[in-house]
């Protein structure tokens, strides 16, 4: 029996689902990020408080802090979002690019359709009647 290496024993993974998988678990880390900003800018608050005898201004303030920082993070989210999904209109010259992923999906269907192979099963085009 020989030794297999790490890569040997693994179960091949399509590359456009380990992107699209990689996308859902960075937007799912958005709820841990919001909450460890308001957490952080409350701490700080809390601790300068304590120190400068201060209670609880700095705290509230602190807190503002942190809300203002996750209401950034929700905001660059959905402009993530919004550039993932694509403009409303296909003709927008100043729409922003799609993410990496989509356009490497969209490559490979192309290539899949200059060599003539057929594509990859999934739902009718609505073409097909």
């Amino acid at each position: 029996m020989s030794p297999t290496t790490h890569q040997e024993a693994a179960i091949p993974m399509d590359p456009d689902a380990r992107a699209m998988w990689r996308e859902a678990l960075r937007h799912a880390a958005v709820g841990w990020e919001v909450v460890i900003c308001i957490g952080i800018g409350y701490l700080a608050g809390w601790g300068l408080d304590r120190w400068l005898h201060t209670a609880p201004w700095l705290s509230v303030v602190g807190a503002g802090f942190g809300i203002a920082a996750a209401v950034r993070t929700l905001v660059r989210v959905v402009k993530d979002y919004k550039r993932a999904i694509g403009p409303d209109d296909p003709a927008d010259e100043n729409a922003p690019p799609k993410p990496a992923w989509q356009r490497r999906r969209h490559k490979r269907r192309d290539r899949l359709a200059d060599t003539g192979e057929p594509p990859a099963a999934g739902p009718p085009s609505g073409e097909e009647k």
